[in-house]
């Protein structure tokens, strides 16, 4: 014979302001500490009678299998309590125990197998990474031989598999540079590698394109995202499956025609609530890069100033600010003052030895750390396409000052 109990899970969950206000906010909507779990799941927990003579605490089984496996999945994020009531042999009957006894339920506890959650004597689970776990619910009975009690440890394990949800995302190649093409579409390609935790798991959710002409202009009502279609007036998204679910990954197609200083801000979304962004730069093609040697003198600055295909500058210029737009499931998208390249930008960096003598910013300003031989240090100037250039950079004792 067998009786049946409920198991109560409490779950966080958040009505659809919230989740607003945290997206709104930049923050992860299941991470939230000053939220309170309202929603209270309850499953069947069998507890299996046990013979005796008196009032005992009779066996917690386990969760009863409502699917294939009996494994119960749960997230990091969130927050679980396991609780059980105790049941009392009456007569020859196991029945719930009474009100006046309910301290008898403190006499079942709760522990956990690994690393992947902990659970306290009062049953509350909080998964702190991925991965198995098992939960034992035990509790001391009395068996009863010759009239004599014997006690006796009865327990019953609960698996759990425990999910970590990706807390941050990235593309593999999150800016890329595309050249104007006369004759046919330029397809870029955008897929998600970084993964933060590593082993973390997440469901894509939707893609968002937005993009500006080399005008400023916002030509996002223009985008096509059901696919690419070879008479598109457009930019297009191919983003989904044969089942028309979202994939990890999104081929966007650029017209032919298309202008230098078109952007296009490519961006992803997950069930967890984080988001990866990437960019597209239309810029006219480069040949070559480079910039003049620099003397500069300790206490002084100097900035590096380089060409593409000879006499172009990398300049960039804000034309307009997009606020916001909205995913399929009213996600929101902030392109935020897009920045346009007519040619390709260019990053700065130098090795281990130049790094002793000069420091280099994010726009080519060379700060003197200390003086160097007349042979100076090198400056690589690399664009986004991969083409490269040194600078040689002599840092020199200040000037003598006048005594006069």
């Amino acid at each position: 014979m067998t009786s049946f109990q409920m198991l109560t899970r409490i779950v966080n969950s958040y009505n659809d302001e919230e989740r607003a206000t945290a997206i709104a906010e930049n923050r992860d909507p299941l991470l939230l500490p000053h939220l309170t779990p309202h929603i209270t799941v309850q499953e069947k927990v069998l507890a299996s009678k046990v013979v005796g003579i008196k009032p005992q605490v009779t066996e917690i089984i386990g969760k009863l299998p409502n699917m294939k496996s009996d494994t119960t999945k749960t997230y990091v994020g969130k927050e679980y309590q396991y609780a059980a009531t105790a049941f009392v042999i009456d007569g020859l009957k196991t029945v719930l125990r009474s009100e006046k006894d309910k301290d008898l339920d403190n006499s079942i506890s709760w522990s956990i197998s690994g690393k992947a959650a902990t659970i306290d004597d009062n049953g509350n689970l909080i998964p702190v990474a991925g991965g198995k776990a098992n939960v034992t619910a035990s509790y001391i009975s009395l068996k009863y031989k010759n009239g004599k009690a014997i006690p006796q440890v009865k327990k019953k394990t609960i698996p759990l598999q425990i999910i970590q949800n990706a807390t941050a995302i990235g593309f593999q190649k999150p800016v890329v540079v595309a050249n104007p093409n006369t004759t046919k579409a330029t397809q870029v390609s955008f897929k998600i590698s970084n993964v933060t935790p590593k082993k973390a798991t997440y469901n894509v959710t939707s893609w968002k394109v937005i993009a500006v002409d080399e005008a400023g202009k916002d030509i996002t009502d223009t985008i096509t995202e059901d696919g690419y279609k070879k008479d598109a007036p457009g930019i297009t998204i191919d983003a989904k499956d044969k089942n028309g679910n979202f994939r990890k990954d999104a081929k966007i197609t650029i017209p032919k025609n298309t202008n230098a200083g078109t952007v296009i801000k490519v961006a992803t979304y997950t069930d967890g609530g984080v988001m990866a962004t990437g960019y597209i730069y239309v810029t006219e093609k480069t040949t070559t890069v480079g910039a003049a040697n620099i003397t500069v003198e300790m206490g002084k600055t100097a900035k590096i100033e380089p060409k593409i295909n000879t006499n172009n500058d990398t300049r960039y210029w804000i034309e307009k600010e997009i606020t916001e737009v909205k995913g399929e499931n009213g996600e929101k998208f902030d392109i935020s003052k897009p920045m346009q390249y007519e040619y390709e930008p260019v990053t700065y960096s130098v090795d281990k030895t130049a790094a002793k003598f000069i420091r280099v910013t994010k726009d080519g300003t060379i700060i003197p750390l200390q003086v160097t031989k007349a042979s100076g240090v090198k400056v690589t100037i690399k664009t986004l396409s991969g083409k490269t250039a040194k600078v040689k950079v002599v840092v020199t004792a200040p000037a003598p000052t006048s005594t006069n």
